[in-house]
């Protein structure tokens, strides 16, 4: 069933025009008067306006294609996500003997015989449906994906490499390329080839995909492969940071893959690192995932981020030539969720024993970093305070002479 069409609205309706046109269209069917049409209207109502739903549906909704074809496509799709491949072979079969015509309804027969196996019969479809039609891309992209399951990477590659020519600037048969070759280790190119070639033609072809850019970064791309010289490195860092911030309904899977990134490729000496981790660090604390209980882990997601957050400051306070190292260090010790006593204690011992030395660093963290100093303010505030000095108001008395009292004996023999 087309939901869209069931409402009457276009794809691209918000919630408030599926809600106005969901009661627009109860008045007219009713439950006594229509019920037939009352219960289609009210379950396309619920798949929309939900936004889980809606996204679920929207994977294998087609425009412009008629209802029953529409509902043909998301009742074999359920079959494929349920793994029932059997099944749903024999349920798009007989729709494919009656909508011969339906290139989405070939395709998805021949993805059908592809998860049982009859990999050959079903390329066969997909090359007799793009004589038709030389312009399917998701054709091609089909192909490709069966080559690379039968080991054939080069043809995979030249079929990736088809759908790219009829539209280069089409993310999908990018990310899909992308993510085949990362699968099989290698296609036709490498994948970093592949990944540096598309964000050349648009560096945000995988906004979409935006993990995509984790992977770049984890793979330090070019100097994998010891590239030196005129090749600039695009911008993973800055667009992962950007995408990642704008998606206010960022997955699970994305939260714990970002957190468990930063851990792995943060370092304090990489200034651009560290300002990657100072973007991205706000919208994990923000993020609804950060209480998910992790399972078989010895750590909690919250120690993990104050981990990341004492290393963002260590890597801030290290990289200012005007704050002395111990106190880096001990601010990042001070953010961790438990500090070590000992340790803390030992730093502020170094710290009072050379404060002459460490003073105006000090100075520089109460103006300049005053978060940071408030976390050890007490402490802090007593080695910036002068110490009094103290005037002798009578000259000092020596160990041999006589006693102050008057008692004629010598000093250290008397009140001494």
């Amino acid at each position: 069933m087309n939901h869209y069409e069931t409402l009457n609205i276009p794809k691209t309706a918000t919630p408030a025009d599926i809600k106005r046109a969901y009661f627009g269209m109860v008045k007219k069917h009713t439950p006594d008067a229509d019920p037939k049409g009352f219960k289609n209207i009210r379950t396309a109502y619920e798949t929309l306006f939900n936004e889980d739903s809606r996204n679920e549906y929207d994977k294998h909704f087609v425009q412009g294609v008629s209802s029953e074809v529409q509902e043909i496509i998301l009742t074999t799709q359920s079959m494929i996500e349920q793994n029932n491949y059997k099944a749903a072979l024999n349920f798009i079969q007989e729709a494919a003997a009656v909508h011969q015509d339906s290139a989405d309804i070939t395709r998805l027969h021949a993805e059908c015989l592809w998860k049982v196996k009859k990999s050959g019969i079903a390329d066969t479809t997909l090359k007799t449906l793009l004589t038709k039609d030389p312009s399917d891309i998701k054709a091609h992209m089909l192909r490709a994906k069966i080559a690379a399951s039968r080991g054939h990477v080069n043809k995979a590659g030249e079929h990736f490499r088809a759908a790219i020519k009829i539209d280069p600037l089409n993310p999908d048969p990018w990310v899909m390329y992308l993510r085949t070759a990362i699968s099989y280790k290698y296609l036709d190119k490498p994948p970093c080839f592949i990944m540096d070639e598309a964000m050349e033609l648009s560096p945000h072809m995988f906004a979409k995909d935006y993990d995509l850019y984790i992977w770049g970064i984890v793979n330090d791309l070019f100097s994998i492969f010891g590239f030196q010289g005129e090749h600039k490195p695009l911008p993973y860092y800055d667009l992962f940071a950007e995408h990642f911030i704008a998606d206010d309904n960022h997955s699970e899977a994305t939260f714990f893959n970002t957190l468990n990134v930063l851990s792995k490729i943060v370092d304090v000496d990489h200034l651009h690192t560290i300002h990657f981790l100072g973007r991205v660090l706000p919208t994990l604390e923000q993020s609804p995932h950060r209480h998910t209980v992790l399972k078989g882990s010895h750590y909690t997601v919250n120690f993990k981020l104050c981990y990341l957050r004492g290393l963002l400051a260590l890597g801030i306070l290290r990289n200012d030539p005007k704050i002395h190292n111990v106190l880096a260090d001990l601010t990042s010790e001070l953010l961790e969720e438990t500090p070590d006593k000992n340790e803390k204690l030992s730093m502020e011992r170094y710290i009072a024993d050379n404060l002459t030395q460490i003073r105006p660093s000090l100075e520089v963290l109460q103006t300049n970093y005053p978060d940071y100093f408030t976390l050890n303010q007490a402490f802090y505030t007593a080695c910036l305070t002068p110490q009094e000095t103290i005037t002798r108001t009578a000259p000092k008395t020596g160990r041999n002479d006589p006693c102050t009292c008057g008692s004629g004996m010598k000093f250290k023999k008397c009140c001494g």
